[in-house]
């Protein structure tokens, strides 16, 4: 669903642009009569309003491309480790960071800060929910999700289902963490320990942390947040052109058929 509304951002708003030059279409005595009329103005706005995901879009790769320029200056100079077999890269800085990034290659990366903040059970707990992230790819979904995001930011109701859909990813990680041994208090005491540290694609504390740490301290199963569907929001970027289209051929069939019965 996330691969449809990106490429309805693209596609849609190009599969509409044709609209917004009706003095192009054939037929010159409908091209005339059509140039003139006042009621262009609701096709018009439609079409305007259908580039909005396509605008949402690049804005959105803009973004991207910023803040991985950052991540890498960020992580310049970090060290490779491995504690309980779970590979990665030191950051210097005293803050509780550990976070997961790379669209191609995902790493996890973590602070000296939390090294020495965490005790050994809660950074261990960290390092797995860290892995999980990496073996779900969820990077590369993340990054999706912040692009389709980015296209659908003018309907209603696309914040909340692309958070609850980001809040599950991380409930995911933090569900794979605990079925590999982990304690509940362990994770709990490292996504607190963690909280208001550097975000990175997939962070220990990057989204829902009030949700997730009343899961963990509930003891529920479940996932913390019902799950939103991506079906309005996918209509939400396919109505404008819909209508566009709609509102161009019914004025082109009532044109002709004006000219004809003339």
């Amino acid at each position: 669903m996330l691969v449809a509304v990106v490429l309805g951002a693209l596609i849609l708003p190009l599969a509409t642009a044709h609209t917004i030059f009706p003095m192009a279409l054939p037929h010159e005595e409908v091209e005339h009569e059509a140039g003139d009329h006042l009621d262009l103005l609701p096709l018009l706005a439609l079409t305007v309003l259908s580039t909005l995901p396509l605008v949402g879009l690049v804005r959105g790769a803009a973004r991207w491309r910023s803040a991985h320029r950052r991540l890498c200056l960020l992580t310049r100079g970090g060290v490779p480790l491995t504690s309980g077999a779970v590979a990665y890269v030191r950051l210097p800085g005293e803050q509780v960071a550990l976070f997961t990034a790379g669209l191609l290659h995902s790493v996890v990366y973590a602070t000296v800060g939390a090294e020495r903040v965490l005790r050994p059970e809660a950074f261990h707990a960290a390092l797995l929910h860290e892995q999980a992230h990496v073996q779900h790819h969820d990077v590369q979904w993340l990054a999706l999700a912040a692009l389709a995001e980015a296209a659908a930011s003018s309907i209603p109701g696309s914040r909340d289902a692309f958070r609850s859909l980001r809040i599950e990813t991380e409930w995911l990680a933090d569900r794979t963490a605990l079925d590999a041994g982990v304690g509940r208090h362990h994770l709990f005491e490292a996504i607190v320990g963690a909280a208001g540290g550097t975000a990175g694609a997939a962070a220990l504390s990057g989204v829902g942390t009030t949700e997730r740490l009343r899961w963990l301290a509930d003891g529920r199963e479940d996932c913390p947040v019902a799950e939103r569907s991506m079906v309005p929001v996918l209509a939400g970027l396919s109505a404008p052109p819909m209508i566009a289209h709609a509102l161009l051929w019914t004025g082109l069939i009532c044109a002709i058929c004006l000219q004809h019965f003339r």
